[in-house]
C-alpha cells in the first residue's frame, strides 16, 4: 500500500512540475497622464455618442527594457521609431474604446496622442526622469482606468472601470 502510494505522489509531483505556467513579465511604469472629457459638448461634436465617462487615466507599461545612450532632460527631441509605432497604436485602440475622437478640437483631448512631437517629449522627459537613459522595451502595454459619469454607473455600480490594452513587441534581447 505503501508503494503504490508513494508512486502516486510521484507520478502527480512530476505531472505538476511540468505543466508550471510560465512566468508573466514585470512591466515598469515609462509614462502615465490623464484628461478629463469636458466640455462633453466638444466630445460630442467630434462624434463620441455617448460619453461615458468624465475622466480618464492611463500609464504605458513596458516590459524587457534595455538602455541605449544616456539622455538628459534638455538633450535635444529625437524620433525613436519604437516609441512612435506605440503611439499610433495606442491613439487607434483608444479611439476603438471610444475614449478618444478622431480628431483633438477642444483643450482638454490629450496632445501627446495626438501631436508626434508632443508624443516624444513625454516619452523623453519620463524617461530622462526615471531612467536616465533612451529605453527599448520588449512588450508594452496601455492601462487605462477610466471613470464614469453618473448616469453611466449601472450594474455592478463601480465608478471606475479598468482595462489592459497589450500594444505592439519592440526589440526584445
Amino acid at each position: 500500500m505503501k508503494k503504490i502510494f508513494s508512486v502516486m505522489l510521484l507520478i502527480i509531483c512530476m505531472a505538476s512540475s511540468g505543466t508550471a505556467a510560465e512566468e508573466s513579465p514585470k512591466y515598469s511604469e515609462i509614462v502615465s497622464g490623464r484628461y478629463h472629457m469636458m466640455p462633453r459638448s466638444a466630445w460630442l461634436k467630434d462624434g463620441m455618442l455617448p460619453v461615458k465617462y468624465v475622466q480618464v487615466h492611463w500609464f504605458l507599461e513596458a516590459s524587457g527594457l534595455s538602455g541605449i545612450e544616456s539622455l538628459s532632460y534638455d538633450d535635444p527631441v529625437k524620433a525613436h521609431p519604437e516609441w512612435e509605432k506605440v503611439r499610433g497604436e495606442a491613439l487607434t485602440k483608444l479611439i476603438a474604446a471610444k475614449l478618444l475622437t478622431k480628431s483633438a478640437s477642444s483643450g482638454s483631448h490629450p496632445r501627446e496622442f495626438y501631436k508626434p512631437l508632443e508624443w516624444r517629449r513625454t516619452i523623453q522627459q519620463a524617461l530622462a526622469y526615471r531612467y536616465k537613459k533612451t529605453l527599448n522595451f520588449c512588450k508594452v502595454r496601455l492601462v487605462i482606468r477610466s471613470l464614469k459619469d453618473r448616469n453611466s454607473v449601472e450594474g455592478d455600480l463601480r465608478w471606475w472601470n479598468e482595462r489592459i490594452i497589450n500594444l505592439s513587441d519592440g526589440k526584445c534581447n
